[in-house]
């Protein structure tokens, strides 16, 4: 790095105090007669200065071999077990990426599925260390839950954290073996592209639900068996065709030191267009489907699996699972020449919270330009009243309010709107039996299903409403019933 300023020349070795380009991190100015601080999260802990004058004199002739700087990591799985080969990748990770995207980029360069669960730490040596969960024990701790949108930039490189590993855990799934993985810092280098890209690695990839290290190990065995054993037989044909990562030439011989570089690198250039590695046709289909799960339970994908499984084999269904990308891919379907806006399916109440106030200004704006968004799965389950009223009552004046639960028997309301009337209406049951949160308060129009042993013009547990250009759906069913995915299919005309 530079010890004089690029402008007027002067030396750190003269008492000034350099202050380099927050951009590239290639060159140094003074500030000369004035000073600019500009602070970044935390003020005593993360300052960043920038020299204002002479930075600005310099800014003409700079700018054009500016270019972003990103990060060297070297990523090892389970680096104290796994050697013979190692399982590693280093990737090149823009500085300005956040650690929800990092996650992204880890799981594909290891060609695993995607979880929602994982957990990014830098324990604090310098105490008694513990299996305890207080982030205090941490020098920091970043989870799916936890600030997941913090940039890189805000830990990578600072003195507190330099020379010191990261650990990344994944899959945190209930009777399964969490992945670990360490991370090392290499610093910054220069961008290869824009994007993600993995750099180099060793060992082929193991498959995320092989049962951890021993799973692992017990793999490899079966492929350097001379003669395998019928349980071995049974592990490398499940390895050849039913993994996420199956390779059907095996890993016997050199085969389980490599791994596609090429075909990685092709997926990660991808990741800021595309909400998930391994959906990239998610969203080009006639019909189109964003599942917004922000705060998703563990259990989601279990509970739900016939009515994904129903989405899935109609439509094309991308799940995001952080704010940024949410605000992306609201901004990018607002933007897009295309007509078909896809159906965004709120999954769980947490997005009327207050700290999601930024996406749903966008959810506001998008449904207002015509598209369609329905608020179902675990939103009758968990959300607040409070919440509810809020949201229904103020943010989108629709006038609905949170009412109470019901097991009961819901019909069809025959007097629903004819834009719900259009949509798959006719293939809806009559009446089937549910336990609901029921919203009060709606127009007799707005209403999907009504419970007839109550005045109807009162209380629904399946809501459709026109708002704007767009749509606003509401299904308060607390379990998954046939009827249930019934009325989501047709709100999501499909």
């Amino acid at each position: 790095m530079s010890t004089e300023c690029a402008v007027c020349r002067k030396e750190s070795s003269q008492g000034i105090a350099l202050l380099i380009c927050g951009r590239c991190k290639s060159r140094a100015y003074c500030g000369k007669s004035s000073l600019q601080r500009v602070v970044r999260w935390h003020p005593a802990d993360f300052p960043l200065w920038t020299g204002a004058d002479c930075q600005e004199e310099d800014f003409s002739r700079h700018k054009g071999k500016c270019e972003p700087q990103h990060y060297i990591l070297k990523v090892d799985l389970l680096p104290q077990f796994i050697t013979k080969p190692r399982i590693m990748r280093t990737l090149s990770c823009p500085a300005y990426s956040t650690f929800a995207e990092l996650h992204r980029a880890v799981l594909t360069a290891f060609e695993w599925a995607y979880t929602p669960h994982y957990q990014f730490e830098i324990p604090n040596l310098d105490k008694n260390h513990s299996d305890s969960d207080d982030e205090s024990e941490s020098i920091f701790k970043i989870t799916h839950q936890n600030n997941p949108d913090t940039p890189l930039s805000k830990f990578l490189g600072h003195p507190k954290s330099k020379e010191r590993a990261i650990h990344y855990k994944y899959d945190f799934r209930s009777g399964w073996p969490s992945w670990d993985l360490v991370i090392t810092d290499f610093g910054l280098g220069h961008a290869v592209g824009p994007h993600f890209a993995c750099l180099e690695g060793e060992g082929h990839s193991c498959p995320h639900d092989v049962g951890g290290y021993s799973g692992w190990r017990e793999l490899l065995e079966a492929y350097d068996a001379e003669s395998p054993t019928p349980a071995q037989e049974a592990k490398i044909k499940w390895f050849e065709t039913q993994t996420g990562n199956q390779n059907s030439e095996g890993l016997r011989g050199g085969k389980k030191w490599t791994f596609d570089k090429d075909k990685i690198n092709s997926i990660l250039s991808k990741l800021d267009q595309q909400p998930l590695p391994y959906t990239s046709a998610a969203l080009n289909t006639r019909h189109s489907i964003i599942l917004l799960s922000l705060e998703k339970k563990p259990f989601f994908d279990t509970i739900y699996a016939e009515a994904i499984k129903e989405l899935r084999s109609r439509a094309g269904v991308a799940e995001l699972l952080d704010t940024a990308s949410a605000i992306k891919h609201l901004q990018k379907a607002l933007s897009s020449a295309k007509v078909n806006y896809p159906t965004v399916i709120a999954t769980d109440p947490c997005v009327m919270n207050d700290k999601y106030i930024a996406v749903q200004e966008n959810l506001i704006k998008y449904t207002k330009a015509g598209g369609t968004v329905i608020f179902g799965f675990d939103c009758g389950r968990w959300c607040k009243p409070d919440k509810v009223n809020r949201f229904f009552m103020n943010m989108i004046d629709l006038g609905w309010k949170y009412g109470d639960y019901q097991r009961a028997n819901f019909s069809q309301n025959p007097h629903v709107n004819p834009a719900f009337k259009s949509r798959r209406e006719q293939l809806l049951w009559h009446q089937y039996q549910t336990e609901a949160l029921v919203l009060a308060n709606a127009a007799l129009e707005d209403q999907v299903f009504v419970n007839f042993s109550e005045d109807p013009s009162s209380r629904s547990s399946a809501l459709f409403a026109q708002y704007g250009k767009g749509y606003v759906g509401w299904i308060g069913d607390l379990r998954p019933e046939r009827g249930t995915i019934q009325v989501l299919l047709s709100m999501c005309e499909i």
